[in-house]
């Protein structure tokens, strides 16, 4: 009797198994994320039937709504309500829907629970989850009961479609937790390469600056003017190594102040009236002078190789103008500026200001941030498992790698105005960034950015300041910065002395402060030493040295803004 008793102890859990009538035989579960706060789960089973009573029972979730099955089924209701669900096979598919209400947690939290409402054991599951925004594999966590079986899954991410593959057997009632924390940190192998990568660049673009870029240590000296041979073109190929059409609008005022023509302003226009030949050395200031007040609009180049020789004979003499009309005045500026340029571009003339290698190390400097815009781009592509999207990377980069570049060269790190300009626009950028939904979510990938932001910007402000003057450029530049120095820390006592011997030197210096951005200074001191107009610059009304420097400013916009 005892060994009949200890058999049916040892067989129990076969009979109560075998109880079971039925086998699930594959289950598969797929999510969806709905607006309404809400998950909709949709069920499929296959099951094969053992005996006669071809039903299965289903125990109901009191979170389960909208309730709905393929097949004929009935729902009991006691203490609890159950479903039956029936057939007439002995196996069968069935598709079950039902919605959940998300749990309340914190933000960008989910929670899906993936539970055996069956009164037979689940061998393995497949689920599919679709989530409302694009999601890595390093923000979900994976549990049964308390333990943490994410190792244990078999599972991956494409875009916002979490897949995988439970293999382990899920008993009736137990479950498995699917946690999507989109505010988890975490720091991939990828996020690390955007940081690390960016960081390298910058560390050796600092040390190309050193090497080719960095300007030969001299002592900067203060000095009161210029000598008469330094124009606005010697000072703008020194500071920035080309020639625009302001540095050509400050040559205009420079030859003003010398007395070779006046600027007349009637009604908020103006015109040129030459005073007299210029008889002086400067090739390219006789250029400028000679075409902007010829009487045509189009030079050919022998008269162009007359006008910077100085060898003219009666065949090729050059009609010139002694006035140039309103109307006429911005199209023939624009012809002297540009042949201006295109002549400086023939003679090389940079190459006498700064060195050649290291134009060439520039494009090195625009390679690696080419490469550090791509990284950065590329990492929410692969982060959440998209590559086909990746050219787009490479589009966006090339994007944001033109707007740098045309930020850059328009700004001046030394001006104090620029540099409050550049420090607002990165902190806007940040800013910006910062509030973007998927950086929020991803603070990992926020740091990259923002890393890789600050060192795409250095390394474009070394490309900027990279070329190293020559012996006679950085001659120029000292007397420039010296020059500059000089205005800014001025006293009465030194100005007084000056103006004993040129009671015109504050006039004279006028074109050139515009140019280095110290202009503020000297209209304040021609103001507070009622200094006499300038019989070069004549405006209508009564005068006075706010007005003047108001028409200036006006006069250059007019000048040298691009039509659109």
């Amino acid at each position: 009797m005892k060994k009949i008793t200890y058999l049916l102890i040892l067989l129990f859990p076969l009979i109560v198994l075998a109880s079971n009538d039925y086998d699930i035989e594959k289950y598969q579960i797929d999510v969806t994320v709905n607006k309404n706060h809400t998950y909709n789960y949709q069920e499929e089973i296959e099951v094969k039937f053992f005996g006669n009573e071809k039903y299965i029972v289903r125990n109901m979730n009191d979170q389960e709504h909208s309730f709905k099955v393929d097949k004929n089924y009935t729902i009991e209701t006691n203490e609890t309500s159950i479903a039956k669900l029936y057939s007439r096979y002995n196996a069968d598919t069935y598709t079950i829907n039902y919605d959940i209400e998300a749990k309340e947690g914190k933000n960008n939290l989910y929670e899906f629970e993936i539970e055996n409402n069956y009164d037979n054991d689940i061998n393995s599951v497949t689920f599919n989850i679709e989530l409302p925004n694009p999601v890595t594999v390093n923000n979900i966590t994976i549990y049964n009961g308390n333990y943490d079986i994410t190792e244990l899954v078999d599972f991956t991410v494409k875009g916002n479609t979490v897949t995988g593959t439970y293999n382990k057997k899920i008993a009736t009632d137990q479950s498995i937790l699917v946690v999507v924390d989109y505010g988890k940190f975490y720091m991939s192998s990828a996020t690390v390469i955007c940081i690390v990568i960016p960081f390298i660049l910058t560390v050796f673009s600092y040390l190309l600056w050193r090497l080719f870029g960095k300007d030969l240590p001299t002592r900067i000296e203060k000095t009161s003017k210029f000598s008469r041979n330094i124009t606005p073109l010697h000072l703008a190929l020194a500071d920035h190594g080309k020639i625009t059409d302001e540095d050509n609008y400050y040559m205009l005022l420079n030859l003003a102040s010398k007395g070779y023509l006046t600027i007349v302003e009637e009604k908020e226009e103006y015109y040129l009236k030459k005073n007299k030949e210029y008889r002086e050395s400067n090739y390219t200031e006789a250029l400028f002078f000679k075409t902007i007040f010829r009487a045509g609009e189009s030079i050919s180049l022998t008269e162009y190789l007359n006008i910077v020789s100085e060898k003219k004979d009666n065949k090729s003499k050059i009609y010139q103008a002694d006035r140039v009309e309103s109307k006429y005045l911005k199209r023939k500026y624009k012809i002297a500026s540009d042949t201006i340029k295109k002549y400086l571009e023939e003679q090389n003339e940079q190459e006498k200001y700064f060195e050649d290698k290291p134009e060439k190390i520039k494009n090195i400097l625009l390679l690696m941030i080419a490469l550090i815009l791509v990284l950065i781009t590329s990492l929410p592509f692969i982060e959440i498992n998209t590559l086909s999207l990746l050219p787009l990377s490479v589009i966006l980069s090339i994007f944001i790698l033109y707007i740098l570049i045309k930020f850059v060269k328009n700004v001046n790190v030394k001006s104090k105005k620029d540099k409050t300009s550049m420090f607002l626009a990165l902190l806007l950028t940040i800013l910006v960034v910062c509030l973007i939904p998927s950086f929020q979510r991803n603070i990992g990938f926020l740091i990259a950015f923002l890393v890789s932001l600050i060192c795409s910007f250095i390394i474009l402000v070394i490309y900027k300041y990279m070329p190293k003057r020559t012996i006679y450029g950085q001659g120029i530049y000292n007397k420039r910065e010296g020059f500059i120095n000089f205005i800014n820390t001025i006293t009465k006592e030194e100005l007084d002395r000056i103006q004993e011997l040129n009671e015109n030197y504050l006039l004279e210096i006028l074109p050139i402060s515009y140019q280095l951005g110290v202009s503020d200074k000297v209209i304040d001191l021609l103001r507070k030493n009622n200094i006499p107009k300038p019989e070069w610059f004549i405006i209508p009304d009564k005068f006075n040295y706010t007005k003047l420097n108001k028409s200036i400013l006006n006069l250059k916009e007019k000048l040298t803004k691009e039509d659109n």
